[in-house]
C-alpha cells in the first residue's frame, strides 16, 4: 500500500512539476516528551492535531526528542516549510534537523503583539538534499513549544496553505528494516 502511495506522489509531482509531501507533527512516531493535542476552532491545524513538547525537561536530551525515518518519493533539492503556532514572544521554538543537520528554529517571532496567537508557515533559509531516505528530528527549546506540520517541496516558489483541502498528501515513517 505505501509503495502504491509513493508511486502515487511521484507520478502527481511529474505531473505538476513539483514534488510535494508533508509530515504531520502529530504522526512523528517517536515523541520522547511531547504529546498530541488538539486544537479550537479558533486555532485550527492543519490535520486538527499538533505535537507539543508538555513534558520538556531540561537536561533530557534523549526524553526531549521527537523524530521518524521517512522515505523520499523523488531525490532531490527540497524547500522545507514548518507550521507552528506563534505566539510572538520569541522564545518557544523548535530546533529542526534533517540527518543529524540543523535546518533552522521554527516557532516564535519576535515580540510583535504579545500575547497574540497565530499559526504561521516559516520556510528553512537553505534547502535540503534528499535522497532515498531521511531522519527528521524535532528538539524543543522550552516546553509548549508546538508543531503542526512539516512540509517539503521541490518548487522554490511554493507558498503553504492553511486550508486542509490544498495541502498536500502526507507520508508517514518507513517500516522498519529488522
Amino acid at each position: 500500500m505505501k509503495k502504491l502511495f509513493v508511486a502515487s506522489l511521484i507520478a502527481a509531482g511529474a505531473l505538476a512539476g513539483a514534488m510535494e509531501f508533508r509530515i504531520e507533527g502529530e504522526h512523528i512516531p517517536h515523541k520522547g516528551n511531547w504529546i498530541i493535542s488538539s486544537t479550537t476552532d479558533s486555532i485550527p491545524c492543519v490535520a486538527g492535531y499538533l505535537l507539543v513538547a508538555d513534558k520538556y525537561k531540561k537536561g533530557d536530551a534523549a526524553g526531549n526528542l521527537a523524530s521518524g525515518t521517512y522515505g523520499v518519493p523523488e531525490n532531490g533539492k527540497y524547500y522545507v516549510w514548518v507550521r507552528t503556532l506563534d505566539f510572538g514572544e520569541n522564545y518557544r521554538k523548535t530546533m529542526i534537523k534533517i540527518n543529524d543537520k540543523k535546518i533552522g528554529s521554527f516557532g516564535d517571532a519576535p515580540v510583535t503583539t504579545k500575547g497574540s496567537m497565530q499559526w504561521k508557515w516559516k520556510r528553512a533559509v537553505l534547502p535540503v538534499e534528499l535522497n532515498g531516505q531521511f531522519k527528521l528530528t524535532l528538539t524543543p527549546t522550552v516546553s509548549s513549544s508546538r508543531v503542526d506540520s512539516i512540509l517539503f517541496t521541490t518548487d522554490k516558489d511554493y507558498k503553504p496553505s492553511d486550508n486542509a483541502a490544498e495541502v498536500t498528501e502526507s507520508v508517514e515513517e518507513m517500516d522498519s528494516v529488522d
